[in-house]
Order: C-alpha cells, then sequence, then structure tokens
C-alpha cells in the first residue's frame, strides 16, 4: 500500500513538473505521463527509490482487516510468495491536472491482471467462520480505477486534502485450495467467488474505496509530512511547484503595470478617427505627467508604499515599498481605434507592445488561493521583454458619467527574468521558484485565466477614474473630438 501512496504522489509530482516546464508542457500532458510511467513501473527508478512493481513480488504480507460495514467481514491471515502481473498494462482512458485548486484526475482500466499467492487465513463473514492454508490464483479483467485527489500546501509540505475513487470489474476468475482444508468446498467456493466479486465490488462500493482512499491518504501524507516542499525538489531532481502560486504572482506584476498604464491611457482613447497618434503623444505624458489630468509621471513610476487587501476569490494582504518601474511609455503602437454605436456605446480598441519593462519593489505578502498558501517577506526584481495586451472595452453611461460595461484582455509575454528573495522565508525556495515563473511566465501571462484574474481589477480602476469626472469634463481634457464625431451623443447627454 505504501508504494500505491507513494506512486501517486509521484505521478503529482512529475505533473506539476510537466505542467511547470516550458519546453515539457508544450509537448506532454499528464496522459502522457501516465503512458511513460508504465516503463518506470516494468524497470523501477533507483533514484526515486521505486521498485520493480510489474511483476509486483511480495515474500510476506500480514493482513488484518476489519470491515464492519460489510457484512461484519473480520480478516487474519498471512500471504506469501505473491505475484501480480499486469499493472503496467492499463489504458489512459482520461487524466488531467487542474491547476486552479490542485485537482488531478485520473481514469484508468487494466484489461487483465493475474495474481497468485499462499496464504494462511482466518476470517468470518457475516458471523461465518472461513479458514484455511493453501494457494490461491485470481484474474481481473477490464478492472476500472477513477479517482480525484485535492491537494494543499501546508507551511512548506504538500498534503493529500482529499481524494474520492470509483472502481469497478468486468470479470474475475478466482481459484483457491485448501479452504476448510476440503477441495470440494474449496472448488465451490471459489466458483461462488468468482461469480458475486463483480456485484460484491458494486453493492459495497462506499466502503471498499473510503477503506482505500483513507489507507492511501494516510500513509501518503505520512510520507509528504516529512520531505519538505524543498527537499522533495530535491529528491526528484525537478522544479516542481503549482502554477496557482505563479500566476498569482505574475498576476501582481501585471496589475501594477496594467493598472497604471491604463490609468492615463483611458484619456486618450476618445480622440480622432484613430488613436494612433494620440497615443504616441500619451508617451510624452507618461514621462511628464499632466496636473490637468491629475497624473503623475509614470515613467519611471515610483510609489512608496502599495498596500494590498483582497479578500475575495483569492485572500492576499501584504505591502509593496520602494516601487520602481521603468519602460512605461515605451511602446509600439500595433493598434489604436474606437467607434460609437447607439444607444449610447463606445467601445475602445487598443494593442499596445512593450520592448522592455523593468520593475524592483520590496514586499511582505501572506495570502491563499484556494487551498494554497504565499507568504514572504523580501525584494522582487524583473525585466519583461515583448509584454503585450490586446483589449476591448466598452463604454456605457452611468448618469454624467461613463461607466465599463465590459471588458476583453488578451496579454501576451516574449521573456521575463524574475529574481524574488524571502519567499517562504527560505532563498533556496525563492531562487528555485524565480527560475520557475521565469521559465513559466509566457505561457502563464497567455493563460486566459491570468487575464480573467487581472481583468475585474483594471474594470475598478477604469470605473474609479471615470467616476471621478464627467463626461462633459473628460470630452472637453480631450480637445472636443467627439463634439465634431458624433453630435447625436453630446445632444443626448445634454452637454
Amino acid at each position: 500500500m505504501k508504494f500505491i501512496a507513494f506512486g501517486l504522489i509521484l505521478i503529482c509530482c512529475h505533473v506539476w513538473a510537466i505542467e511547470t516546464n516550458v519546453e515539457l508542457a508544450k509537448r506532454t500532458k499528464l496522459e502522457q505521463f501516465l503512458e511513460g510511467f508504465k516503463t518506470t513501473l516494468r524497470n523501477g527508478d533507483s533514484k526515486l527509490g521505486i521498485p520493480v512493481l510489474d511483476p509486483f513480488t511480495l515474500s510476506e504480507l500480514p493482513i488484518n482487516l476489519n470491515l464492519s460495514d460489510i457484512k461484519c467481514v473480520e480478516f487474519e491471515g498471512v500471504v506469501t510468495n505473491a505475484r501480480v502481473d499486469g499493472l503496467s498494462e492499463y489504458t489512459v482512458n482520461s487524466a488531467n491536472f487542474k491547476v486552479i485548486g490542485l485537482k488531478m484526475n485520473m481514469d484508468l482500466t487494466w484489461p487483465l491482471v493475474t495474481a497468485s499467492t499462499n496464504y494462511t487465513m482466518k476470517a468470518s463473514v457475516a458471523g461465518v467462520d472461513v479458514y484455511g492454508t493453501g494457494d490461491a490464483n485470481m484474474v481481473a479483467q477490464n478492472f476500472n480505477f477513477a479517482t480525484q485527489i485535492a491537494f494543499s500546501l501546508k507551511g512548506n509540505h504538500i498534503q493529500i486534502k482529499s481524494m474520492s475513487t470509483r472502481i469497478s470489474l468486468g470479470g474475475f476468475d478466482f481459484h483457491v485450495t485448501g479452504l476448510y482444508d476440503n477441495d470440494e468446498t474449496s472448488a465451490a467456493l471459489s466458483k461462488t467467488i468468482s461469480e458475486l466479486m463483480p456485484q460484491f465490488i458494486k453493492d459495497y462500493q462506499k466502503t471498499i474505496v473510503d477503506t482505500f482512499n483513507g489507507i492511501v491518504t494516510k500513509m501518503g501524507n505520512e510520507i509528504l509530512s516529512k520531505i519538505t516542499f524543498k527537499d522533495l525538489m530535491k529528491m526528484l531532481g525537478l522544479y516542481t511547484t503549482s502554477l496557482t502560486e505563479m500566476k498569482l504572482i505574475v498576476a501582481l506584476g501585471l496589475i501594477l503595470i496594467c493598472c497604471n498604464v491604463w490609468a492615463i491611457e483611458i484619456n486618450g482613447k476618445y480622440d480622432g478617427d484613430k488613436l494612433k497618434g494620440f497615443l504616441e503623444k500619451v508617451k510624452i505624458l507618461i514621462k511628464t505627467g499632466n496636473e490637468t489630468l491629475g497624473i503623475p509621471v509614470l515613467d519611471p513610476f515610483t510609489q512608496d508604499r502599495l498596500e494590498i487587501n483582497i479578500n475575495e476569490d483569492v485572500n492576499l494582504n501584504g505591502l509593496l515599498t520602494n516601487i520602481n518601474v521603468k519602460g512605461l511609455s515605451e511602446y509600439d503602437i500595433n493598434a489604436g481605434d474606437y467607434s460609437i454605436k447607439l444607444p449610447l456605446k463606445i467601445i475602445l480598441t487598443v494593442n499596445l507592445s512593450w520592448p522592455l519593462i523593468t520593475a524592483n519593489t520590496k514586499y511582505n505578502i501572506k495570502g491563499k488561493i484556494d487551498d494554497f498558501e504565499i507568504y514572504g517577506d523580501g525584494t522582487i526584481d524583473m525585466a519583461a521583454r515583448g509584454f503585450g495586451f490586446d483589449t476591448e472595452i466598452q463604454l456605457g453611461i452611468n448618469g454624467q458619467h461613463f461607466k465599463v460595461n465590459d471588458l476583453k484582455l488578451k496579454l501576451d509575454l516574449e521573456l521575463l527574468n524574475l529574481r524574488i528573495t524571502g519567499l517562504y522565508n527560505d532563498e533556496e525556495i525563492s531562487t528555485v521558484l524565480s527560475a520557475i515563473i521565469s521559465d513559466m511566465a509566457s505561457d502563464i501571462v497567455r493563460d486566459a485565466s491570468t487575464a480573467s484574474k487581472i481583468i475585474p481589477f483594471v474594470q475598478k480602476i477604469l470605473d474609479d477614474f471615470l467616476s471621478s469626472k464627467t463626461i462633459s469634463e473628460i470630452l472637453k481634457i480631450i480637445g472636443g473630438g467627439l463634439y465634431n464625431i458624433d453630435r447625436q451623443v453630446v445632444k443626448h447627454l445634454k452637454i
């Protein structure tokens, strides 16, 4: 059973490594890993401490069971010279790893598994005594195993939070000798067990899988509680972590960049037939600031302190100090336009990219996303190359103010060089995670789920800005461009 628990742990850790390695992520999935794991079962892996498991052999195994829920089943005995063949011959029906929530799903089927052993036992089934010493041979056909495992990070240890399993058996051929020291009785019971086993598993599914899940969870967590996150990565020789944590860190950086950029650019998205000309002028505005618009110098962007208090889907509290961001004004304008549609709908489209943005800050944070803890106190230094966004913002009217009705966003990033200190108060973990995040940043930024986390923050920034100025003030600041474009809108607004 320990090998089963350890095997599940190894599968999950390898999956995290696959999902967090940019090169591997492009060419492999959990299904492909499970296909490759067949070789490990057949050959073992001395580095990971996995013995050959197909065939699985065991010289002796004491067994003591008390399954009172299954018609008062009690079993005490010893199996010797056990052998199981076919464990590596499974079919992968489906398998996936859900990053958000840290859940893994597997659905596997073994077409044929054979087993043989010598045994000595005495048992009680529904008050009927069963005993014997002899040989047992069995053949299981189309055994299906489906499981979902949820994980959490507690301190520096990964733990199995919950595990649900479903099993079924297509056919079962069982032959035993020595029951009641009588060959005829053994033959009769062998036939009965062969016929009833698939239905027995179905009828007592909950008790069987609850017992199995409990054993695997207990053994798995005992193993994991003795291995720190750092030591587990060293043992596997892989960079293993969670995309959830990395997306959170990358998203924080992007929110910092995007919100400050969009805070200024909202003023330019109403000008003329095209926005490109105005966006060129905005570059100068970002460098010099504008007192009339209430816009400070944004390149370089500096801020002494920024408190973070998020208590929604993501729970994060912390403080950023000595923030310094450079390169915000050096963007390339790939697209910039808007359209006005009645009734009172303005659609803005902007596509910008930055050759290089650098940022550094001191931080102190503590938070949780789902069951994944994150904390630390240190510094963040990063250089982002080829960061860009493609956005469509739909503005509506709320009284005398514009309001964001909808915001669509796609992000892009070519390369990130990141250095974090103080994560989990451990410099070695910080170094490893910095390297992992740097490697995975492009895929993380391009992932739609990352943009979905940023959109609510950006929308709030835009709405806060728009609510501070009337439509008339915004149009006059821009210089009347919209008056000339659509007088129907202006007339309707009575400004």
